[in-house]
């Protein structure tokens, strides 16, 4: 099956898309560099101060996951290079990572 309802925001050259409705309740971070049109995974490793190992789940190639969200809007902050998802189900608005 596919996945449904994720976000997606735009940063320069490259499309960070996560979460969506799935059979898990897990989503990886996928990057698409425009320019090469590529997929690629992003390896996300929690900081402790905006993500912790407890918000999410760490799997046996050693990729941390996100919990699944779907339906929400998901927006850039530049100043802060964080992105953040707002609402959607399960219910929740959260800050899901930094991108320094």
């Amino acid at each position: 099956t596919g996945i449904l309802f994720g976000g997606m925001v735009s940063i320069k050259n490259i499309i960070f898309y996560f979460g969506g409705y799935s059979e898990t309740y897990w989503s990886f971070l996928y990057g698409f560099n425009i320019e090469t049109k590529r997929w690629f995974l992003i390896n996300i490793i929690p900081d402790g101060e905006t993500t912790s190992i407890s918000d999410g789940r760490i799997n046996q190639d050693g990729y941390f996951l996100l919990p699944v969200l779907y339906s929400f809007s998901a927006v850039y902050i530049d100043f802060k290079k964080e992105i953040h998802g707002y609402l959607g189900f399960p219910l929740q608005s959260r800050r899901f990572f930094s991108l320094n």
